[in-house]
């Protein structure tokens, strides 16, 4: 009797399975087939329970309740996928979305502003080692800053993640962090060199942080899973001096995504700085350009053009005060809203194919305004998208005419190209506004790289970004 008393006990265990919508979701265990080692199992879901049938290798012990919601995964008593996810769901449902797993922090995008990012909240992290205070980004930050006074080296801080995670705005809350670190001390008793140092820093700091919204006019866009998603990659690093002072800074970028600039899928869009050009310029200059409406243009007419959610006139303000803070006055400005309306116009030429496997420019109109806003003969322009040159052995020189779906990846490429070039120039003026003159000690890396992608057409640039996400 007692043994089968102790084998219903043991019936009534509960653990987590794996479940379809859900991930994981607590089963009580009703029968153990132990010659099978099958369990047959009463899965308790959100849409109701069920019976189902789990090899007993797949079930999961399961976290006394007093575990759940903790700071640390490391403080569970059992530590596998099932728990790790239901503690920082019970987290996240009280708006803690932050988590550690060691030194390793664990972010999930709440898709809404919290008021944890406070000045007074900065100062409270300042100087207190991972544990002391609920997790934070801030003491992330405060640990890669003490080890640099400590140690004397430079450090990094690897943010990585899903499209849509909240990379990006993980790295400008860790710079502003990194800002106020490095900030020189303040008040009547410092001396002029701090007060000189602390004016340079304020310059600075706006600098660094009055930089994003270039590049994420420029190098960010809309796609399924954020409205806001970097398509390149992005190491910034802060410079301090001996005296840990913030000094300097500089961005590397690689990995552009090009492909955007000439297609999207049908829920995505182009980068944002396009859609910029007809929102946040006035009826005389978009004249000028030529430019009428988005939908006029085929490389912004094959994803989305307005999205509710994105309001272009404020970002592309934001993005011209931006640029004048880092040296690039109207006239500059206007080169490169030349250039990005040159490439709309570009995208709009259409070729013909010939009887001789050859093609002819289709619609002169766009090539025209295209080669004028580019200052290039229209001639030139055409004769180079619609042939290539060759050299022979005996260095003799000849044009091999294009047939018209190479003239249309000839003209794809150059588009691709002057964007490229127009996106490293923007970074080289960024920099050339953030480095310094002093003599730095060491840096302070954040590192902002590139979700997983995986696309309906998969390209080499998707190898390439989740090869190095890997």
């Amino acid at each position: 009797m007692s043994s089968k008393h102790g084998r219903d006990e043991q019936a009534k265990q509960e653990f987590w399975f794996p479940e379809a919508k859900e991930g994981y979701a607590v089963g009580e265990v009703l029968h153990h087939d132990h010659d099978r080692d099958n369990l047959q199992v009463l899965l308790k879901t959100s849409s109701g329970a069920k019976t189902l049938n789990f090899h007993a290798s797949v079930a999961k012990p399961i976290n006394p309740p007093n575990l759940d919601g903790v700071e640390d995964n490391t403080q569970l008593m059992h530590l596998h996928e099932p728990s790790l996810l239901h503690n920082l769901r019970c987290r996240y449902q009280k708006d803690l979305i932050y988590t550690y797993t060691g030194y390793i922090m664990i972010a999930i995008n709440p898709y809404k502003m919290l008021g944890c990012y406070s000045d007074d909240k900065m100062a409270a992290y300042r100087g207190k080692s991972i544990g002391v205070l609920p997790p934070h980004l801030y003491a992330m930050a405060d640990r890669a800053f003490r080890s640099m006074k400590v140690d004397g080296a430079s450090q990094a801080i690897l943010i990585s993640g899903e499209s849509g995670a909240g990379k990006t705005e993980s790295s400008k809350i860790v710079m502003k962090y990194l800002a106020m670190c490095g900030a020189p001390p303040k008040g009547s008793g410092a001396g002029s060199e701090e007060r000189r140092a602390s004016d340079t820093l304020s310059s600075l700091s706006e600098k660094v942080l009055g930089c994003n919204p270039i590049l994420e006019s420029f190098g960010n866009a809309k796609t399924v899973m954020n409205h806001n998603s970097s398509r390149f990659g992005k190491f910034t690093r802060i410079h301090f001096d001996s005296r840990n002072w913030l000094v300097g800074a500089d961005v590397v970028t690689y990995l552009l995504e090009k492909s955007r600039t000439v297609t999207q899928s049908e829920e995505e869009r182009n980068y944002h700085c396009f859609y910029q050009l007809f929102a946040g310029l006035g009826e005389e200059e978009k004249a000028a350009l030529q430019l009428t409406k988005p939908e006029a243009f085929t490389y912004l007419s094959k994803g989305l053009v307005h999205v509710p959610a994105i309001n272009d006139a404020e970002r592309a303000t934001d993005a011209m005060v931006a640029l004048r803070t880092i040296g690039i006055d109207a006239s500059a400005q206007h080169g490169m809203n030349t250039v990005l309306a040159a490439l709309l116009h570009l995208g709009n030429a259409t070729f013909v194919p010939t009887d001789d496997d050859a093609c002819v420019v289709g619609d002169r109109g766009a090539m025209e305004t295209a080669a004028r806003l580019l200052q290039v003969p229209w001639a030139t322009l055409e004769e180079a998208l619609t042939s290539r040159t060759m050299t022979s052995m005996s260095n003799s020189v000849y044009k091999i005419p294009l047939k018209s779906q190479e003239a249309v990846y000839s003209r794809d490429a150059l588009a691709k190209a002057l964007y490229g070039t127009l996106f490293d120039w923007l970074v080289l003026r960024v920099n050339a506004s953030l480095l310094t003159q002093s003599e730095t000690r060491a840096f302070i890396g954040v590192l902002d790289i590139f979700g997983f992608e995986h696309f309906v057409h998969n390209s080499f640039e998707q190898l390439c970004i989740n090869f190095a996400n890997e």
